[in-house]
């Protein structure tokens, strides 16, 4: 780890790496870690985002050993023991490790030899935005999107290798700019912004509504908590996954069934109860030729936000088994709490073959006080000629978890003045919207709070169909089967209100209402750069510093602010300027370093 010596506080930051095939032919297998390091305080805390170009469980550690997958990977090192083996393995671990580490964010691609990468980084510790991209040349590798994370505020910045050799790093930069962005904090003691009627912002016809949002906290407790999620009754309701959510934050889904493994010799043979009930797993299918797939693939299931008091416990039952008992393909199951701003932690983890039957787990939730969420972490490994698989069955809440008391469940983003009129709102952490009618387009993911997000409503007229998305993909849609034309022109049209219901804990930014079923996929991610589409009807940018005015760039319908203005912290990548306010501001001395780094870097190698 090579570090330098300016302290930073927001930025921007660039760099090359390029590791040469250069060696001699038994070192061409070499297939470790290079990547870089920010936010660093000492070493013990500092985030690191790092490329391994091959699955590998690390040598002579004791077991179970620590295991790297394939991919590139964030994560926050926030180490008790400082320096030595735990923080070694936890570095080297892909997945966290309790009072070690700390998972952001995961994607499986293989780094390449004689190739030159480049991260690009946006970092803002107030708000704990964090986004990295990753490109050969003009080609987009990978994007983490917006991460978020409290952790650390601040620090220095530096590159990082473990165990790989020639790596070359080039063309280190930083940028430190000044904030022109704002948004609009809704705290829920005031009314929402009337945006104007519904006939002069959206129209009669075909129309496309959408905003971003960050909640600061995973919006209102679940009242009523389904405390025994079975996974469903085969006799009576059929499959359901109760109070849980496949997550958006993951590569693949869960799978609900009340049959066999549907890979043989491997996976349990039916629930823990014996009584053919449903269960949900997680399969790594038997496949030829015998190669390395899906190692790191996450599937997540996450809650619904309820009250933690003392005495309450989670329980639940797994199946971890792969045929070839003693071999490395079975990937890891992990449960984490998320209870506060600073983000999820971990309270389970298992990894390994657990053998062919079910066991139970307890889980004490009482240290996490007040308002939390679960979520099961799935992770699959690899396989070569053997046959493993993951399975949940019976989570169970104990009477202390959740409350009993009436509580708001509606958090509305967009509304109407009456029930059926246009609106988007949060239900129990998912997207329900209708753009006329009484009838909602429900959706199927779960959103993350203290992380920006971008959600849309759209009403197609001549498909009689109205859809959500969430981050420019397509969460769910439903055909009407009778006109809907006729949208209740009379109607308010309201931000972060819907009747009497408002919105609060919340951050908003950029709001956009094209006359039109537009390209949502296309559309997101262009914020804040010049949207040209000849049918984007108002724009509100969120850009006014002071005063109550809220203003349309497009066609002048302009609103009043009923709270105040917050500068804004949500960093959209790459198309505006960034706040980069320094501890130090004597830039040179970081040019000159860099500079010396290259000189050095080959020789700074952490080399086990």
């Amino acid at each position: 780890m090579a570090i330098g010596h300016e302290v930073f506080d927001h930025l921007e930051y660039d760099g090359t790496f390029y590791i040469s095939s250069d060696v001699e032919e038994d070192e061409r297998l070499d297939d470790d870690y290079a990547g870089f390091v920010f936010g660093y305080q000492n070493n013990r805390r500092f985030y690191l985002c790092i490329w391994k170009r091959q699955y590998q469980q690390y040598f002579n550690s004791g077991v179970p050993r620590p295991t790297a997958f394939r991919g590139i990977q964030l994560k926050v090192i926030d180490s008790v023991t400082g320096p030595g083996p735990e923080l070694r393995n936890a570095i080297w671990q892909t997945d966290g490790s309790i009072n070690q580490s700390r998972l952001l964010w995961f994607n499986d691609v293989a780094w390449q030899f004689d190739t030159a990468y480049r991260w690009h980084l946006v970092y803002n510790p107030a708000s704990g935005y964090i986004r990295v991209r990753w490109t050969q040349g003009s080609t987009l590798i990978a994007d983490s999107g917006v991460v978020y994370d409290r952790t650390h505020y601040g620090g220095r910045t530096g590159v990082f290798v473990f165990s790989q050799e020639l790596v070359t790093f080039s063309n280190l930069r930083y940028r430190c700019l000044q904030t022109t962005d704002y948004l609009l904090e809704f705290s829920g003691t005031n009314s929402g912004v009337a945006l104007g009627a519904v006939e002069s912002i959206v129209g009669s016809n075909s129309f496309t509504i959408s905003a971003w949002i960050l909640l600061k906290r995973s919006g209102n407790p679940s009242c009523y908590l389904d405390r025994n999620i079975t996974f469903g009754n085969p006799n009576m309701s059929g499959p359901s996954l109760g109070i849980f959510r496949q997550s958006t934050d993951d590569e693949i889904d869960w799978t609900i069934t009340n049959l066999e493994s549907p890979t043989a010799d491997t996976g349990p043979s039916e629930d823990h109860t014996g009584n053919g009930g449903f269960y949900v797993f997680l399969d790594v299918p038997f496949r030829f030729p015998f190669v390395y797939t899906f190692e790191g693939y996450r599937a997540v299931l996450e809650s619904v936000d309820f009250y933690s008091s003392p005495g309450c416990t989670l329980s639940f039952w797994y199946h971890m088994y792969e045929l070839v008992a003693g071999y490395p393909h079975m990937g890891m199951l992990d449960v984490e709490v998320y209870y506060s701003i600073f983000g999820w932690h971990p309270v389970f983890h298992r990894q390994l073959n657990q053998g062919n039957r079910w066991h139970s787990a307890i889980i004490d939730l009482s240290p996490f006080k007040g308002t939390i969420r679960l979520r099961f972490v799935g992770r699959k490994g690899i396989f070569q000629g053997s046959k493993c698989e993951i399975a949940l069955d019976d989570i169970t809440l104990s009477s202390e978890c959740g409350q009993q008391e009436p509580c708001v469940k509606d958090m509305p983003i967009f509304g109407s003045t009456t029930a059926d009129g246009i609106r988007v709102l949060l239900r129990n952490g998912s997207l329900q919207a209708g753009a006329a009618g009484s009838t909602n387009v429900i959706g199927t993911k779960s959103l993350p709070s203290s992380t920006w997000f971008h959600v849309a409503l759209q009403y197609n007229i001549q498909k009689q169909m109205q859809s959500v998305f969430i981050n420019g993909q397509l969460d769910a849609s439903l055909t009407l089967y009778s006109n809907q034309s006729s949208t209740k022109q009379s109607d308010n049209f309201l931000l972060g209100q819907h009747m009497e219901c408002t919105l609060k804990d919340t951050w908003i930014d950029e709001v956009r209402v094209w006359a039109a079923a537009v390209n949502v996929t296309e559309t997101y991610n262009k914020i804040l750069q010049s949207d040209q589409s000849p049918y984007l009807h108002a724009y509100w940018r969120f850009n006014e510093p002071s005063g109550r005015l809220l203003k349309d760039e497009v066609d002048g319908n302009n609103a009043t602010l009923p709270d105040s203005w917050y500068n804004s912290l949500c960093q959209f990548v790459g198309h505006r300027r960034l706040n980069c306010n320094m501890f130090v501001t004597t830039a040179t001395v970081s040019v000159a370093l860099y500079v010396f780094l290259l000189i050095i870097i080959n020789v700074l190698i952490v080399h086990v």
